[in-house]
């Protein structure tokens, strides 16, 4: 339950947020033209826009599953391969799991992890 109240407060401050926006834009197209207002609205379009991409949290990802000791399909025996889920938290709105790939090694035929994520499922507001 206090996930929906959360949600709600922020929904709540996001509205009063974009509403105190459009009013400091009209005063600032009263008091100082139009010019300035639309350099206001352009600001804030810079900052709320997303700054990374996807290449740089691909290289990351990959970098920390290198150190994790993670192997390449290739180096998995044929027909190894398994898939499992754990679930992590459960609550009312929403679950959080754990996905592992995970097979036989062909160098010590081993139990060794191929690929691993994590997902949220369901009402997810405010995360």
């Amino acid at each position: 339950m206090l996930y929906v109240l959360w949600a709600i407060v922020n929904i709540g401050l996001f509205i009063f947020f974009v509403k105190l926006c459009f009013q400091a834009t009209r005063l600032l197209r009263e008091k100082s033209g139009i010019l300035a207002s639309v350099v206001f609205v352009v600001g804030l379009a810079s900052v709320v826009r997303y700054s990374g991409s996807n290449a740089e949290l691909t290289a990351k990802s990959n970098r920390e599953a290198r150190k994790s000791k993670m192997v390449a399909i290739g180096e998995l025996v044929p027909g190894t391969l398994k898939q499992t889920y754990i679930l992590l938290a459960e609550n009312p709105v929403s679950t959080l799991s754990l996905g592992v790939l995970y097979g036989k090694d062909t160098s010590a035929y081993k139990t060794a992890i191929y690929d691993a994520f994590s997902s949220r499922t369901g009402f997810t507001s405010g995360f």
